[in-house]
């Protein structure tokens, strides 16, 4: 069920199956436990290397064969842009600590545009690995040495366990902010701790009490189970990775959900959801489930679209099976023979770090970063000083504002808006102007914010956006900006619910729509006087890219264009430059473009930045 749930969230096609993971937390904590609490009463204490020794034969030999795959995608395969922040994943994937690393890196799990890194779900793995190298140590010191009363030390270890899980569950609710990035919160060791630390719990009732033996109890218990798998199934489908109640309790629910379900099939006597769950294909995928977790996105980010020309139900269909096929060699070839074969702890322990150095000279060798030509600071030292506007022609408008002081200039647009004035607001006093930018994630010109979908079916709406043109005329109406600069990256690779249906730039309906949404939002722009340029939209280049997306974006071009040229407006072909004649380049004037395919980011940012001003700056307006 797990393992399943993460896959299917991962090809977009079910909405809070990122809770998976959970349910394999809540799992390990209570395997792991059960495991320890065994160990004790059979032999009084925990024997820590002996209990690390098959965690690392468990886990360790499939994974170091993972990465030796990605070694392999990394040399023949990944994008300049992949390999500068790949060698940085592999050793943290390496060493188990992925969730911190993509903490420090600011990767956010749920970037709709950001080039996924194949580690990038290893996150959950290094949670898990660190449980193992930290729980032992706490069971043991908890249960202490010789004691052999189940009951007792089991209900020490409960109190512990569920303190744990307290803490960990307020520490998510209260790191939460409404609107704030949950990267930090969604990664976290200790704000995801909880669902271990449950399932530890959860081990440690049923060592100490036993499984549930009146007919009464065990009834109860069946119906829990009932009830914590429709739980579940609701939140996978609904419950959304960034909405405030997943992290102010709902992970909570779904963790004591999975409790309920484990405990159900846990018990001696099976009951109806045991049955059910013990169908033969689920319990196939569950014996292959740790080798389908490992391959599944990294075959997801190198069998892309562009590189198979697949779409749809048959790019999903291909990827799925490939991954089946690699799961099975790998548990048949490498899980199985290393956990079943004759390796004596002292042999493991020998070919361990070797294993391990082969692996990451492999890594190193294989992801060698491309390093940039030009850094931010260089960037920065060429910026030019834009000096005064240059005066109109008679017949145009004029704002007494743009004869005084420094020019000011008014950034406006979606994330791709953002990423250039971020190489601009920093560097405003070299330019020689104050900048101001109210460009949001998601926000466009339109006024409206009918629902929209994206191609992998996952549906949103921009009601986040409909104060935006008036933030926009408050900000007119005190700023004063001489100049204001529409940018926006959107490709088109969106539908919108207009006119009773789904539709995408280039049906007639839609480009009606769209053009009276860019005309309002231009007509706000223009209305204080100020110059206002609109950058056209360079094509979507990446593998993670959807097909069929240039076209779209041609249409929105003309758009733009013909809405500005009504408005009075320029227009700024940024489209031309970074893609001319369709031939997108990855680098410009030795500056690595775009590293997501879209956004721009670092010296790109303050590339774009001074590019489009000095594009502004010499328009014959």
């Amino acid at each position: 069920m797990a393992v399943l749930a993460v896959i299917s969230f991962h090809a977009g096609h079910l909405t809070g199956g990122y809770l998976g993971v959970d349910l394999f937390f809540v799992l390990s904590g209570f395997l792991i436990t059960s495991l320890l609490l065994d160990e004790q009463v059979r032999s009084g204490t925990i024997a820590l290397g002996r209990f690390w020794i098959r965690r690392a034969r468990r886990l360790l030999p499939a994974l170091l064969v993972m990465l030796l795959a990605v070694a392999v995608y990394a040399a023949l395969w990944a994008t300049p842009p992949e390999l500068t922040g790949l060698r940085g994943d592999s050793i943290a994937t390496l060493f188990y600590v992925a969730n911190w690393h993509a903490i420090a890196s600011s990767q956010s799990y749920w970037m709709q545009y950001a080039m996924p890194s194949p580690l990038e779900h290893t996150w959950s793995l290094a949670i898990e690995e660190q449980f193992y190298l930290v729980w032992p140590i706490v069971a043991m010191l908890v249960l202490g040495r010789g004691n052999k009363d189940r009951e007792r030390g089991a209900r020490r270890l409960l109190v512990v366990a569920l303190a744990g899980a307290v803490v960990s569950t307020v520490l998510m609710a209260s790191r939460f902010r409404a609107g704030h990035d949950v990267t930090r919160i969604y990664f976290g060791t200790d704000t995801r701790a909880g669902g271990i630390l449950l399932g530890a719990s959860l081990a440690c009732v049923l060592s100490a009490r036993g499984p549930a033996r009146s007919a009464l109890g065990r009834r109860a218990v069946a119906v829990g189970g009932w009830l914590g798998a429709a739980v579940l199934l609701a939140a996978w489908d609904l419950l959304g990775g960034q909405s405030a109640f997943a992290y102010r309790g709902g992970f909570l629910v779904c963790e004591i959900a999975c409790v309920l379900v484990i405990a159900a099939v846990a018990v001696p006597v099976p009951g109806s959801l045991a049955r059910v769950l013990s169908f033969s294909p689920l319990r196939g995928v569950g014996l292959i489930s740790y080798g389908l977790y490992l391959w599944h996105f990294p075959v997801f980010v190198w069998l892309t679209g562009t590189r198979t020309g697949l779409s749809g139900w048959t790019l999903l269909t291909a990827r799925l099976v490939v991954t089946l096929v690699i799961a099975l060699l790998s548990y048949h070839l490498v899980e199985l023979p290393v956990r079943r074969g004759n390796l004596s702890p002292v042999t493991l322990r020998r070919m361990t770090p070797v294993a391990v150095a082969g692996v990451l000279l492999a890594l190193v060798v294989a992801t060698v970063p491309v390093a940039p030509a030009v850094t931010v600071d260089q960037a920065a030292a060429a910026i030019p000083t834009l000096g005064p506007l240059p005066a109109r022609p008679a017949s145009g408008p004029t704002t007494t504002e743009s004869r005084k002081g420094v020019p000011r200039v008014l950034v406006v647009g979606d994330s791709v808006g953002d990423s250039v004035a971020q190489g601009m607001v920093p560097f405003q006093q070299r330019f020689g102007i104050d900048v101001r930018s109210l460009a949001r994630v998601g926000c466009g010109l339109n006024r409206t914010a009918p629902r929209i979908r994206l191609l992998d079916g996952t549906e949103s709406s921009e009601a986040s956006c409909l104060g935006t043109q008036q933030e926009w005329r408050s900000t007119i109406a005190s700023y004063h900006p001489d100049v204001v600069l529409s940018v926006l990256g959107w490709p088109g690779n969106t539908e919108r619910y207009v006119d009773g249906s789904w539709r995408r730039p280039c049906d007639p309906v839609y480009d009606r729509w769209y053009a009276n949404e860019v005309a309002a939002g231009l007509h706000v722009l223009t209305a204080g006087g100020a110059r206002v340029f609109v950058t056209t939209v360079p094509y979507y280049r990446s593998p993670n890219a959807p097909l069929h997306t240039d076209h779209a974006t041609d249409c929105l071009n003309r758009t733009y264009r013909a809405q500005a040229a009504a408005a009075g407006a320029g227009v700024i072909d940024l489209a031309g430059y970074v893609c001319p004649g369709a031939q997108c380049r990855v680098t410009r004037d030795g500056v690595v473009l775009r590293p997501d395919g879209l956004h721009f980011s670092g010296a790109s940012s303050v590339w774009a930045a001074t590019w489009i001003l000095q594009k502004a700056w010499s328009h014959p307006t």
